[in-house]
């Protein structure tokens, strides 16, 4: 009642104290993630989106991509509104670097795993898949690099795994990586075909 007051009659200074309150009570300041914060995070997230609290709303999210493996599991964040998840998901899929990858990619990996195949589960499974694809199309376009490192070579000799997940990973990247050729060469030849063309028209006049 007090935020719709506040956004009715444009009180600011009313709506800094509502979200000191919020960043207090609900966010536990953002420290790492509790069963209380972990639901008053995603709380706090649609509150700040519906009054336009910018940049409280790009803390929570920031805060969400941090622990994504702690909190995106939960039913709290499955309740968030799709926007938010998409925005969230877009956050996560611009903080992949060649540093974090892999170890965002066995993370979300292993959430997909333990998270349940239910109801309330599907948008979580939604926008896990996302990012698990993003992370597989990142390795597979900055490969030369990462192939070298020391976590994805550990990643592949990754032995007795209790699911499939990373044999699905390693295809996947495989996979990818083909396509990505693939469509260079296609590009290659589409370019080499042009450059004829272009060269049959001038000695043809």
């Amino acid at each position: 009642d007090l935020l719709q007051l506040s956004d009715m009659y444009c009180l600011e200074g009313l709506k800094n104290v509502i979200q000191a309150q919020l960043r207090i009570e609900k966010c536990h300041l953002f420290h790492k993630p509790c069963l209380d914060c972990s639901v008053g995070v995603m709380e706090t997230v649609e509150i700040a989106h519906i009054f336009n609290f910018i940049e409280l709303k790009q803390t929570c999210i920031r805060w969400i991509t941090k622990y994504f493996d702690r909190v995106m599991g939960l039913k709290s964040f499955a309740a968030i509104n799709k926007q938010l998840q998409d925005e969230i998901l877009a956050e996560l899929q611009g903080s992949l670097t060649i540093m974090i990858c892999i170890d965002h990619l066995k993370k979300v990996d292993r959430l997909k795993f333990n998270t349940p195949h239910i109801k309330w589960a599907e948008p979580v499974h939604i926008v896990l898949t996302a990012f698990m694809d993003s992370c597989l199309t990142f390795i597979a376009q900055n490969f030369p690099v990462i192939s070298q490192r020391e976590e994805f070579l550990d990643m592949l000799q990754v032995r007795n795994m209790d699911h499939l997940g990373f044999f699905y990973i390693k295809v996947q990247t495989f996979v990818k990586m083909g396509k990505l050729f693939r469509d260079a060469a296609t590009d290659q030849n589409i370019s080499k075909i042009q450059k004829n063309d272009r060269k049959c028209m001038k000695n043809a006049f």
